[in-house]
């Protein structure tokens, strides 16, 4: 089994059209996904700590612990998007996140677009995420009261 953990990443600015982010990064079994996913190649992060609306971060969170659908069309959820705008158009690393009781699993990664669907190719080595429901619920929780004291910046 899995454990989740996480640790705040930052995002580095350049001049007017590259904001600096700082943003939750998802550690899974001791390794951040975002050097599993080499997010920072991409220039993704995830959308947890940087977004200003936090009515929108708290329903992303919702979506994680699958208290609330999934928001995209396909059912997948966002791990990892646009750190500008964190819109899916700009791409983003989905995965398909399923309750299983007492097991959470994050499977079946790829990389999606509302105009091109997911492509999953160069993701299929990728084996699926199997967390306690226990351990992986009380880590959201941590996340949560984290979030819930981020001051944000409008850009």
């Amino acid at each position: 089994m899995d454990t989740l953990e996480h640790r705040w990443q930052t995002r580095q600015g350049e001049g007017r059209s590259k904001h600096e982010r700082k943003y939750v990064d998802f550690i899974v079994s001791g390794r951040p996904l975002s050097e599993v996913f080499q997010t920072v190649d991409m220039d993704m992060v995830s959308m947890l700590g940087w977004i200003s609306n936090v009515g929108y971060e708290t329903r992303i969170v919702q979506e994680l612990l699958k208290d609330v659908p999934a928001e995209l069309k396909t059912g997948r959820t966002i791990l990892y998007g646009c750190p500008q705008c964190g819109d899916i158009d700009c791409g983003a690393i989905t995965a398909e996140i399923l309750d299983l009781g007492d097991r959470i699993v994050w499977r079946n990664f790829g990389h999606e677009t509302n105009y091109s669907g997911i492509d999953f190719e160069g993701y299929e080595h990728f084996e699926q995420f199997e967390f306690d429901k226990a351990q992986y619920e009380s880590e959201f929780e941590r996340i949560s009261m984290e979030l819930a004291n981020t001051p944000r910046t409008e850009d």
